[in-house]
This record gives C-alpha cells, structure tokens and sequence, in this order.
C-alpha cells in the first residue's frame, strides 16, 4: 500500500505521519535525557520550565503565523477613545 498525502498531511508539507509521530517521541525522550543533570541545578519546575520555553521557541521557529498588516491609522485609532 502506497502513502498518499490528504488534507491533513498537507498542513504538514507532505511529510508522512510517521514520521511526525517519531520526530514527537524522539524529542520527548530527548529532552527527558538531556535534563536530568540539569534537574540537580535548577530543580523540576525550573527544568520544566525551561524546556518549555525552549520548545516553544523551537514551536515558534518552525510555525510561525504571518502577521496581518495593519495601517498606521488602525493603531492611532485603538489608543484613542472616542
């Protein structure tokens, strides 16, 4: 059976499920790997948070949304009640 890509897979850029679903495992366990020096350093919520912050970085690199483009006007507008 070959792989077809569908509407879902196409968010993706065409990359397989499968290897989402791998890239999402290695990066749990890798992340589980690396801190737990780290762990005697900051604590657990100081290393939960920072690898939270790194993976939203990383999130934030890789899906980053378009900004809408506003006009200077729309700006002025929002700061001054009427």
């Amino acid at each position: 059976m070959r792989w077809r890509p569908n509407r879902v897979s196409a968010v993706a850029g065409g990359i397989p499920p499968w290897t989402l679903a791998f890239g999402a495992i290695l990066s749990v366990q890798l992340g589980s790997a690396l801190s737990i020096e780290l762990i005697g350093q900051v604590g657990a919520a100081g290393t939960a948070w920072l690898r939270l912050s790194i993976g939203a970085l990383i999130f934030i690199a890789i899906a980053r949304p378009t900004l809408p483009r506003y006009a200077a006007n729309t700006f002025s507008r929002s700061l001054v009640w009427e």
